[in-house]
């Protein structure tokens, strides 16, 4: 009986130093800056570009989730060797006037759990004058982006998708996984990644 109990108290020791061996390897949120923290909507948007920051050991494979405020689609990425480390850089194009707290912080991404730690930026969105606004709508009325997939991927759009703006980008021979810039979206699409594939669908 007493063998059986010093077994079982150092298999929980050995468990408990793994752990906190894991937890010292994995990678920290330190701090997230934008490239500017102040835009006015230029055609109905404002693109701000958004760098992470922190501690990740090599080793490192955790999660990390970035919100706006509550008000627009949250974005999430994975950090690892594979997926790249620190820093982390994402764009976010605004739609809407407002002051938004940009929140980063780690987060369960698929299988994958979230990094340690947290930051936060404010970002404040105005609208244009209104001429100069009014002038731009009439310039870009009707146009509908054309969608672009960049060195290393092939465009697939179906006839229906040149109509909606919807495409797939598909990786060449070589290319493991999306970019970190992730694609802009016409009105009514969602992003979606998938490997290294991404693009831009119902």
């Amino acid at each position: 009986m007493f063998g059986l109990k010093a077994a079982l108290t150092a298999l929980a020791a050995l468990m408990l130093a793994a752990a906190a061996q894991t937890a010292a390897a994995q990678a920290r949120i330190n701090s997230i800056t934008a490239d500017r923290t102040e835009a006015v909507l230029e055609g109905g948007r404002a693109m701000i570009k958004f760098t992470i920051d922190g501690d990740a050991p090599q080793d490192s494979n955790c999660g990390i989730y970035i919100e706006y405020s509550g008000t627009d689609t949250p974005d999430n990425r994975k950090l690892s060797s594979t997926d790249g480390l620190f820093p982390k850089v994402i764009e976010h194009s605004f739609t809407r006037a407002g002051t938004y707290d940009v929140e980063v912080r780690g987060r369960k991404v698929g299988a994958t759990l979230g990094c340690f730690g947290e930051a936060t930026v404010k970002i404040v969105i105005r609208e244009a004058p209104k001429g100069a606004a009014a002038k731009v709508h009439a310039a870009r009325a009707g146009a509908k982006p054309a969608p672009v997939c960049g060195e290393g991927w092939n465009l697939v759009q179906t006839k229906a998708g040149k109509k909606t703006g919807a495409y797939t980008c598909k990786p060449k021979k070589g290319v493991t996984k999306a970019p970190e810039t992730r694609a802009e979206c016409p009105a009514g699409l969602i992003y979606f990644e998938k490997g290294a594939t991404f693009g831009c669908g119902k």
